[in-house]
């Protein structure tokens, strides 16, 4: 009997070590809506999806990338228990370290990456062949089971008049516009991302009174790829059919081949690089706001 129960503890070891064993005793339910489809998805437990749920519910602008994977970009690193390389299933939910990314597989190439393994979408994921970029709204099941039992009791109040706190109806009125913007203070390491706030290690800074930050950061939650060519010494930012070269220093970039002018370069400090925000938001079809006062600009999408 003591062989037989070590040669049991003994293959579940190995298994685990292949990521073999289910995470079925500890499951999170949750529902991806995208447009006016509902997906229904399991999370395992794991320390990132227990960071990921304490989130929720969350809108993410995801990007769809490879022509495999909707992907978003968190701003934070995500804390991870089981990172390891790992091939992947259609279907499967994962996080890429790297990249702070939270990604949706929806068809197969075979590539083997880094990643903690989040949970499965249970079906109908090939609904991202077709979307493109596209907001997906992620909740628990039960939450919105309980928001849509309580919508259902208001609806039924004021449908048969029975609604007295006429200040609960304004303020049902009132919504948080802050769910497709990103917000930043020059000199401040605080951005608000979508109604999430967050820190960056270099903040935004101002020269000849245009807003400059870091290559990356803010394109990429935008949807934008970045990319950079040493030889030329030029920053490649790229978005749909748009695609606008930056060279470091010099006042002309060019958007899809076309030149404009800059009236503040591209320049590298302390290792980064720093990009006109303003010229390549706008480009990329991003509305932006200025104020002075407080020293915010204000990215919409």
């Amino acid at each position: 009997m003591k062989k037989i129960l070590s040669l049991l503890i003994a293959l579940a070891m190995v298994f685990q070590s292949f990521g073999v064993l289910s995470y079925a005793e500890n499951e999170y339910e949750i529902i991806l809506t995208v447009g006016t489809t509902e997906l229904e998805a399991t999370l395992y437990d794991n320390s990132t999806t227990r960071e990921l749920i304490s989130r929720l519910p969350l809108t993410l602008p995801m990007m769809d990338l490879y022509c495999r994977e909707m992907c978003y970009r968190f701003a934070d690193e995500l804390p991870t228990d089981d990172v390891q390389d790992s091939s992947y299933e259609v279907g499967e939910i994962v996080y890429w370290p790297p990249g702070h990314s939270f990604v949706i597989m929806y068809t197969q190439n075979g590539e083997v990456f880094e990643m903690q393994k989040l949970g499965y979408v249970d079906s109908g994921v090939e609904i991202f062949e077709t979307t493109g970029d596209i907001e997906v709204k992620i909740e628990l099941a039960d939450s919105k089971t309980e928001t849509e039992e309580a919508t259902g009791t208001e609806e039924f109040k004021e449908n048969t008049g029975a609604v007295e706190n006429e200040e609960f109806v304004e303020n049902s009125n009132l919504s948080d516009d802050t769910g497709n913007k990103i917000i930043m203070t020059a000199d401040s390491e605080t951005v608000n991302i979508f109604g999430e706030e967050s820190t960056v290690d270099t903040p935004p800074i101002i020269v000849n009174d245009r807003i400059m930050l870091p290559a990356r950061f803010v394109f990429e939650q935008l949807g934008a790829a970045v990319e950079w060519d040493a030889a030329d010494k030029k920053a490649i930012v790229s978005k749909g059919e748009v695609t606008i070269e930056i060279y470091i220093d010099s006042d002309t970039a060019y958007v899809n081949g076309e030149a404009a002018a800059l009236d503040s370069p591209a320049f590298i400090s302390n290792g980064r690089t720093y990009l006109p925000l303003r010229f390549i938001s706008e480009a990329i079809g991003a509305d932006i706001e200025w104020k002075p006062e407080t020293k915010q600009v204000i990215i919409t999408i």
